[in-house]
């Protein structure tokens, strides 16, 4: 099966190298089932980890976090199942929509938000605009 995610992936990969220092690509993976793809680097003395995963039928489950240098959560965005933004979407409904992958960010304080849809480029444009300054550039 030729997947349109190997060009993604190679895309991304070139993307993330414009942004990141040390990046190194810690899981590339295309089977059957699922293809897989997990960068991590470092922005501006935060650590980045994006995070992947395309399906044959053209779905996608992403992951891209922001860490600082003791290894805790500052921002992160997914589209996982979270039983929090379930609830947030759909209220009283929720048990209907238990497995539903919902897009949330996560803030500093593990306060979830829903949001639109992200990718990688807009992860990149939030990082540039919205995350502040460290001492430690």
């Amino acid at each position: 099966m030729a997947w349109p995610a190997r060009g993604h992936f190679d895309q991304l990969i070139h993307v993330a190298a414009r942004y990141l220092r040390d990046q190194r690509v810690v899981r590339d993976e295309i089977g059957e089932q699922r293809a897989l793809l997990d960068i991590e680097g470092l922005w501006r003395g935060y650590r980045i980890i994006l995070s992947e995963i395309h399906r044959p039928d053209g779905s996608r489950r992403y992951a891209y976090f922001v860490l600082d240098t003791e290894n805790q959560s500052i921002a992160g965005f997914d589209n996982s199942a979270d039983v929090q933004a379930i609830r947030m979407c759909y209220g009283d409904e929720w048990r209907r929509h238990i497995h539903e992958e919902i897009p949330h960010s996560h803030d500093v304080h593990q306060k979830i938000r829903l949001t639109d849809e992200m990718t990688a480029l807009r992860f990149f444009d939030w990082l540039q605009t919205e995350l502040p300054k460290t001492t430690t550039q």
